[in-house]
């Protein structure tokens, strides 16, 4: 197992065909940028020592030109670290991704400070004494130039929403919803209920409730999403007080519209949820009182919704 994972560092040192033929006077520095999304791995202090302890030097510099960019975090139900090389400008250059099957931080944070050490200075950790090298782990490598995509997670988000819009009023409601996300990509379903509004009139009340599903396929960039909805369901109207003859209905209610939503992390599965979503109705309702209309669906509804969302595993 030992030999295999150096193997695996030197097969990743050709990879990045970075280092110099052969060994200078002076090592080629490198920055480091080292990001961790699980506060159980070790910090950019204990990645920079173990990579020195592997040298016999410190290769790090704020000054260097090249950039190796290191993140780990928790990717469905493996824990991935990706280890990147970019050059002055900002151009990737190569590209490593280690996986723990087995969700062992300190094994996954030992194998990529092998993979940095055999990276920056291929020749002295060829060279180092077998006792400085660390236990094989379980931290696997995949493939530079195919790496598998996260498996799917469950999103599960339920809240609560203020509209205007959408009923005579503006009005309070309650939303539920589940989906498959991927680490770019999702698609949800809701199921949403407002709460009765009412609006008074100069003889009586007119009052309105909706009950209505969402189709909800989102992009996301990191905490930021941006959703397309496709809304239908039912609205019932009624008529209320001193009217004579007062009336209800059930009319069927057709929307579309856009979102723009964020997620502040609690936990590494528990989220709280925000919202803004604006919905153009393609169904008219007309709300009429002695043939005089008293409301009239807008052309556009207004949303805002805080929930708490819980994603497994």
């Amino acid at each position: 197992m030992l030999r295999q994972a150096f193997r695996v560092g030197q097969a990743f040192a050709l990879a990045l065909l970075w280092s110099a033929p052969a060994r200078a006077d002076v090592p080629r520095p490198v920055r480091l940028d080292y990001e961790r999304h699980l506060a159980a791995c070790p910090d950019a202090a204990a990645i920079r020592a173990g990579v020195r302890s592997r040298l016999g030097y410190d290769p790090f510099s704020n000054q260097a030109n090249d950039c190796m960019r290191v993140t780990i975090r928790e990717s469905g139900r493996v824990l991935e670290a990706r280890i990147e090389l970019a050059d002055a400008q900002g151009k990737l250059r190569a590209l490593r991704r280690l996986v723990s099957r087995n969700r062992d931080c300190a094994e996954l944070a030992s194998s990529v400070e092998l993979a940095m050490a055999i990276a920056i200075d291929p020749l002295v950790s060829a060279a180092a004494p077998p006792e400085a090298k660390p236990q094989a782990s379980s931290a696997r490598a995949e493939p530079a130039t195919s790496p598998s995509s996260p498996p799917l997670a469950t999103r599960v988000e339920a809240g609560i929403i203020g509209a205007a819009g959408w009923l005579p009023a503006a009005n309070l409601g309650v939303r539920a919803g589940v989906g498959l996300q991927g680490e770019v990509l999702s698609l949800g379903i809701e199921v949403r209920a407002d709460l009765p509004a009412t609006k008074s009139l100069r003889v009586g009340e007119a009052s309105a409730w909706l009950l209505v599903g969402s189709l909800v396929p989102c992009v996301h960039a990191r905490v930021v999403s941006a959703c397309a909805l496709a809304t239908a369901g039912a609205l019932h109207v009624a008529g209320k007080g001193g009217l004579v003859s007062p009336r209800q209905a059930t009319l069927p209610y057709l929307g579309f519209g856009l979102r723009l939503a964020g997620a502040l992390p609690i936990t590494e599965k528990l989220s709280l949820a925000l919202h803004g979503d604006v919905t153009a109705p393609i169904t008219e309702t007309k709300l009429t009182v002695d043939d005089d209309v008293v409301w009239h669906s807008p052309t556009v509804a207004m949303t805002l919704g805080l929930g708490i969302a819980f994603r497994f595993p």
